[in-house]
């Protein structure tokens, strides 16, 4: 049975809690806490706007666990997990709307991007001082990016972050530094709009993009492997048995892609090697371990791994959830980690329209990391 006649749109478990966050669609706006064995609905968290982002902070607050949420209203919000109140919100100023956030590992910073608005997209920088009333940005970097920016992740205890973006750019910078110029370590140009990125195992950048195309990036930002997802005869990256027809997102426990079919299903593909190389069909679950599987012809939003329970949580836009079996033998599967290619040219500094996408550019464009003084 379907939870809500919305969409839903991301999972996250929150373990010591036992709950699952799942956040819907509009026009309810709403992350539910669902047990997470009956998946009934424990309480509904409601935003006045789309919810973009979800993410879990241990110890943060004086809480064991706390769900923070990103809105389009231009707010990022902690919530007390237990009660189901919101108890701060760091917001906007002027408000713009947040597609992409994340907290640092030490909890000190929140970063968070913004769509494009008056010609400008910004990564936004708060400071989580629990002693401080002030939720308002403590500083910002408004031309790391020419346009939405979709994807934030802090690199494990550093200060430096991953930043994506429509305009086709990955950027590595260091959230610590409040001159942009010099924040900017590195810089790529995909040449095509970034949809979703994201880290794995602080070794490897990934980035999939509006067109079903995926890429693997070293943690430089160079370019390892560029492939074509989608199930199709004449795509030899993509097995025969698969049926893959979009990234839902990607799994480092074993490293692979989750893809997702028009079907309601979804399978777990090898991480690509390089951009010749064919992917492997690792599993492709047939039905969930209870109730019906997705309606057909819907498309699976979300998918969550949850080892410990050794099952993958998937949200569709039939507004389900569906729990299926992962086993435990993928879990221990040890996947070898694809190779640095090097470079064939050496890195060269680039003008300021670095972050322009040029649709007949085939290299990525670079940029040399910032080099420390003496004083630092």
């Amino acid at each position: 049975m379907a939870l809500t006649s919305s969409y839903l749109l991301a999972c996250l478990h929150l373990p010591a809690a036992n709950l699952y966050a799942v956040s819907t669609s509009t026009p309810e706006n709403a992350v539910l806490l669902l047990n997470d064995e009956t998946r009934r609905i424990q309480k509904s968290l409601q935003h006045p706007n789309v919810i973009t982002r979800l993410r879990l902070a241990r110890n943060f607050l004086g809480g064991q666990e706390r769900l923070l949420t990103s809105c389009k209203d231009g707010s990022v919000r902690v919530w007390d997990i237990q009660s189901g109140d919101c108890i701060r919100t760091f917001s906007t100023s002027p408000r713009r709307a947040i597609l992409s956030f994340d907290i640092s590992q030490d909890k000190s910073t929140i970063a968070a991007g913004t769509e494009l608005a008056q010609q400008e997209a910004h990564i936004i920088f708060f400071s989580t001082d629990p002693e401080s009333t002030d939720a308002h940005p403590g500083w910002v970097h408004t031309s790391t990016h020419s346009d939405d920016v979709t994807c934030l992740n802090f690199l494990g205890s550093s200060s430096q972050i991953l930043s994506a973006s429509t305009d086709g750019c990955l950027c590595i910078s260091d959230a610590s530094v409040k001159d942009e110029e010099e924040a900017v370590l590195s810089t790529s140009n995909w040449g095509c709009s970034i949809a979703q990125a994201g880290v794995i195992d602080d070794e490897l950048i990934w980035a999939g993009s509006d067109m079903e195309t995926f890429s693997v990036w070293s943690i430089e930002l160079d370019k390892i492997a560029d492939i074509n997802i989608k199930s199709d005869p004449e795509n030899p990256s993509i097995p025969s048995s698969a049926k893959s027809d979009y990234l839902v997102t990607v799994s480092s426990q074993p490293r692979g892609l989750i893809v997702g079919s028009y079907e309601g299903q979804i399978s777990l593909l090898s991480l690509p090697k390089n951009s010749s190389s064919p992917l492997k069909l690792l599993h492709a679950p047939t039905s969930p371990l209870t109730g019906p599987p997705h309606a057909t012809e819907t498309v699976v939003r979300c998918a969550l791994l949850v080892p410990e329970k050794d099952r993958v949580v998937t949200g569709a836009e039939d507004g389900m959830i569906c729990v299926w079996p992962w086993p435990q033998e993928l879990q221990k599967l040890k996947t070898k980690s694809a190779k640095r290619s090097k470079p064939s040219e050496p890195v060269e500094e680039v003008a300021e329209d670095r972050m322009d996408v040029d649709e007949e550019q085939e290299k990525p464009v670079k940029v040399k990391k910032r080099k420390k003084s003496k004083a630092e």
